[in-house]
Order: C-alpha cells, then sequence, then structure tokens
C-alpha cells in the first residue's frame, strides 16, 4: 500500500501559485494570438473596402463613359411609335441649333421607365433640379444649369457646394442658395435706387451680402 504524501500548506499554496502561473500564461498566449488574428482581418478588410471604393468609382466612370455619346431628349410630345429618326434630327436641330443628318444617329431608343442616368447622376440632377426650381421662384435672375453647375445670375455653384448649403438649410434654418442671391440683389437694388447721400449708410450692409452671394 502506497505510502500518502503529506502536504503541508506551503505546499499546496506553492501548487497554486504554479497552476495560476501557467493558466495565465496560456490565456495571454490566446490573446496574443486573438489579437494577431483580428489584426489581419481588420487589414483584409480594409483591403477589401479600398477595393469595393475603386471598383465603383471605376463603374462610376465606365458608365458614364458609356453614354458619353448619348443625347436624352426629355418631353417629347409623341408616342413612342411616332418618333423616328427624321423627327428626332429636326428636334435637335431646333434644340441645339446645328445641322444633324440622319446618318449621324447610330441607334434611337425609347427609354420609357428605364434608368437611364447612374444612381449618383439621379441623385446629383434632383439635387440641381430641385435648387433651380427654387432660384425660379423666388428671382426673376436667369438660372440653367449647366455641365452639373448651377448658375444662377453671376454665380455658379457645384454639386458638393449645393450639398453643403441643402445641409446647412435642414441643421440650421439657413435660406436655399435661391433665396440668397434674391435677398443680397433685393437689398442691394433698393440701396442703388436711394440718392447717393442714403448711399454710404448702407455700405457696411452691402458687403455684409457678399457672403450670401459667395
Amino acid at each position: 500500500m502506497p505510502q500518502e504524501k503529506n502536504l503541508s500548506i506551503q505546499d499546496v499554496f506553492d501548487e497554486i501559485i504554479r497552476s495560476k502561473a501557467e493558466i495565465t500564461k496560456s490565456i495571454k498566449a490566446s490573446e496574443a494570438n486573438i489579437l494577431l488574428k483580428l489584426g489581419a482581418l481588420q487589414e483584409r478588410l480594409e483591403q477589401v473596402e479600398k477595393e469595393n471604393s475603386r471598383l465603383k468609382e471605376k463603374l462610376e466612370i465606365l458608365e458614364r463613359n458609356s453614354k458619353k455619346k448619348s443625347l436624352i431628349v426629355f418631353g417629347l410630345n409623341e408616342e413612342p411609335r411616332d418618333i423616328s429618326l427624321g423627327s428626332i434630327s429636326e428636334t435637335l436641330k431646333s434644340l441645339l441649333k446645328v445641322e444633324i443628318k440622319d446618318t449621324d444617329i447610330s441607334d434611337l431608343y425609347s427609354l420609357g421607365g428605364y434608368p437611364d442616368l447612374t444612381f449618383r447622376q439621379r441623385g446629383d440632377n434632383k439635387i440641381l433640379r430641385k435648387h433651380l426650381m427654387e432660384a425660379r421662384a423666388h428671382s426673376s435672375t436667369k438660372s440653367f444649369i449647366k455641365g452639373n453647375i448651377l448658375h444662377i445670375g453671376q454665380k455658379s455653384y457645384t454639386i458638393k457646394e449645393l450639398k453643403i448649403a441643402q445641409l446647412e438649410r435642414e441643421i440650421g434654418g439657413e435660406p436655399n442658395i435661391g433665396e440668397s442671391v434674391v435677398e443680397a440683389e433685393s437689398s442691394a437694388s433698393q440701396i442703388w435706387s436711394q440718392p447717393s447721400s442714403n448711399r454710404e449708410k448702407h455700405k457696411v450692409k452691402t458687403n455684409q451680402l457678399r457672403p450670401a452671394l459667395d
């Protein structure tokens, strides 16, 4: 019969300390391994996100390039079956003031309800048209859209500027681009219609209007 080993309290305490140290070491090794794997996953995720953004941008460019030679005509008061090369040629001659032959048109489609612009282009056009209609509603100043830029009088606004203005308007209740231009033009016209003696009094006010126009 084996003899029982007598363990002192110190022996038990030392064994507990050793076991604790081994467990702690094992946990730290596992944590280090997990952190390495998480770091690798994070790096891979960042690469995938960059590649995804690059591919989206490339797709946007390809879609726009594929439509670069396309002309989209809205508001034709004709049934699709009545649209022909001849009628389109005459319409384009009238709108663009250029000489166009039927042979200059390679393909002719009735878009109907099918998407004719990229998602980003549709969003940009919606913003441009919104601010254009507001500008025209508040002023007789000549306003138009050309090359993804809104022109109001002598001022021009990019999509980015319009988005910022729209965001500021939603947050702080600021007037939109069209209203700002109209208010400034109205105040300036009232000042310059007064006698010259009164103009100096309003000199500071006209300078204060400049940020609204810039």
